[in-house]
């Protein structure tokens, strides 16, 4: 029989999934782990193409949305091998159009952005949580000290990212460059710790008490580690 499921053996969360997980009713959260623990391998959408032309649109200092529509027709007319790869194609041109439509509400102005493809994974209590920033942040004061956050997208077909959730996510980016700083001595900020929504249009910068916020995520992470051993593989998977 076709295998449709790989098995990851050691508990493991991307961020935007952690910071769902946050959010999510105690049923919910047993799917998102389940989907975790066991990897459907049928291909699936995602949004590599969009999120680089994106953040290499704002290293660059373009204005926005200055050319994205003509860029986001590029990737719609790229040359495609067959119908999925198309398909792909068709999703990340909407998402580049959908953050190009949204781009009048976006201020990015008054710190650096600079492109990222480093991925900051660590475990906490048991559970590897990856987390790749899509663009690293940073700011020199008038006191010539750092400030250092990340920007991460979203965009989903079903809609735009709740406030809830966002402010999971960039707590957590604010929490884990506090601890671990790209740029030595550097310390974190809240206005440039960020996710961009391309749904909404919506800016969400780390939420008051975020530290807090970021200390509940780390402690989570031991209930995800539990749960991992008893989650059962999705009916008909096979390995």
């Amino acid at each position: 029989m076709k295998k449709t499921h790989r098995l990851v053996p050691s508990p493991e969360i991307m961020l935007p999934k952690l910071a769902e997980y946050m959010a999510a009713s105690n049923q919910a959260r047993r799917t998102i782990v389940r989907g975790c623990k066991y990897v459907s391998l049928a291909r699936y959408f995602q949004h590599t193409i969009a999120k680089k032309t994106l953040s290499d649109h704002l290293e660059d200092g373009n204005p926005l949305p200055g050319d994205l529509p003509e860029k986001a027709e590029q990737i719609r007319n790229m040359l495609a091998d067959s119908e999925f790869d198309q398909r792909i194609f068709d999703q990340n041109a909407d998402f580049v159009l959908a953050f190009s439509d949204a781009s009048d509400s976006f201020d990015l102005s008054g710190f650096t952005l600079t492109s990222s493809s480093e991925s900051f994974d660590q475990s906490f209590n048991g559970t590897k949580v990856k987390f790749r920033p899509d663009m690293l942040t940073s700011r020199t004061t008038k006191a010539n000290t750092q400030k250092i956050g990340g920007l991460m997208f979203r965009y989903s077909k079903s809609g735009a990212v709740s406030d809830e959730v966002a402010g999971y996510q960039t707590a957590f980016m604010y929490g884990y460059f506090g601890e671990r700083p790209f740029i030595e001595e550097a310390k974190p900020e809240g206005a440039l710790t960020l996710v961009l929504c391309a749904n909404s249009g919506k800016t969400h910068p780390s939420p008051s008490k975020p530290i807090y916020t970021y200390n509940e995520m780390k402690a989570v992470c031991g209930d995800i580690a539990e749960k991992w051993e008893n989650v059962d593989p999705p009916s008909g998977a096979v390995f």
